[in-house]
């Protein structure tokens, strides 16, 4: 019943599904982080937006409940992905400035130059 309600886009299924299941899913994540609480509850949202946009009827809770276990695991997964190539992104970048620390060009420099301006502007904790 919940499910038809949900893939129907009845607002207050969506509550009853958030008041019935958001700790359950957020433990689930939890493990499945490996205790990595902010990316257990970033995977948390978007398992919800998943679940918002792809509902659909299911004929049991078990046969439900598996089914956001996988979207969980898969969102939390594609995270760590997302994760995984933003630090090697930054990596790359930091070995590529290292490497030409030395022979540093003008475009280099217009480069640091703009990148400290714009360092300067953001408040302490988002630089």
């Amino acid at each position: 019943m919940l499910t038809r309600r949900l893939s129907a886009g009845n607002e207050a299924a969506f509550r009853e599904f958030h008041a019935l299941y958001f700790d359950r899913l957020y433990h689930f994540l939890l493990v499945v982080t490996h205790g990595h609480a902010h990316a257990a509850q970033d995977a948390l949202q978007e398992t919800l937006l998943r679940v918002v946009r792809h509902a659909r009827e299911f004929e049991s809770e078990d046969v439900f409940w598996s089914w956001l276990k996988a979207v969980a695991r898969n969102t939390a997964r594609d995270g760590a992905r997302k994760q995984r190539r933003y630090l090697a992104l930054l990596q790359d970048f930091g070995f590529r400035r290292d490497e030409s620390a030395e022979g540093t060009g003008p475009d280099d420099r217009q480069l640091r130059e703009l990148l400290e301006e714009c360092l300067a502007k953001l408040t302490p904790p988002d630089r």
